[in-house]
C-alpha cells in the first residue's frame, strides 16, 4: 500500500512527495490507470504501448522501490517561449541538482491523497519534462497529469511552450 502524498517544503520552496514504484509494464500501467481514470488520452495510451528503443518500457518504468518527486513551478522560467521541456529539463537539473525524470512517475499522480493535496496547492496541471516518447503519430510527447473540470486524467503534450501555472515533476536530490 502506498504512503499518503504528504507534501514537504525543500529548501528552495518546491514541494516534495513520495511515490512508490511498481516495476509495472507500460501495457499494465495503462490497465491500472484505465481502471481508475474518467480520461486517459489517446497520445498517452500508445505512449505507454509503444516499443523499441526509448519506449516506455525500455528507458521510462519505475522499478519497484519508493522515489522522492519534487515539483517546480513554471514561473521558474520567466519567458514563454524559453518554457519548453528541454529548456525546464536542462535549467532545473543544472540549478538544482534535481534528478532527470522518467515518464513512470505520471502514473504516481493520482489517487485520493494525492488529489486532496493537489486541492490544497490549487490542483495545477503537472507535466513531466521526461526524455520524450514518440506515439503511433511519429511526433515526440510528453506525459502531463491535467484536470478538465476539476477531474483529474493523464494526457501528453508537445512540451512547447507550457504555462507558467503549471508544475514540473523531477526526482529530488538525495541530499533533502
Amino acid at each position: 500500500m502506498p504512503r499518503p502524498a504528504v507534501f514537504e517544503i525543500n529548501k528552495h520552496g518546491h514541494s516534495i512527495f513520495t511515490i512508490r514504484g511498481y516495476n509495472l509494464t507500460g501495457e499494465q500501467e495503462l490497465r491500472r490507470l484505465e481502471a481508475t481514470l474518467n480520461f486517459v488520452g489517446d497520445h498517452a495510451c500508445q505512449m505507454f504501448t509503444g516499443r523499441g528503443k526509448g519506449s516506455y518500457d525500455d528507458a521510462h518504468r519505475l522499478v519497484e522501490g519508493w522515489y522522492r518527486i519534487v515539483l517546480v513551478p513554471g514561473w521558474y522560467i520567466p519567458r514563454d517561449n524559453d518554457r519548453t521541456v528541454n529548456t525546464i529539463r536542462a535549467k532545473v537539473i543544472k540549478k538544482f541538482n534535481y534528478g532527470e525524470p522518467l515518464a513512470g512517475i505520471a502514473p504516481c499522480l493520482f489517487g485520493p491523497t494525492f488529489e486532496e493535496q493537489m486541492e490544497s496547492i490549487g490542483s495545477p496541471d503537472i507535466v513531466i519534462p521526461h526524455q520524450p516518447i514518440s506515439a503511433a503519430d511519429k511526433n515526440p510527447y510528453v506525459l502531463a497529469r491535467k484536470t478538465n473540470n476539476n477531474i483529474p486524467c493523464l494526457s501528453s503534450c508537445y512540451g512547447h511552450p507550457l504555462s507558467e501555472d503549471d508544475l514540473f515533476a523531477f526526482f529530488s536530490n538525495p541530499d533533502e
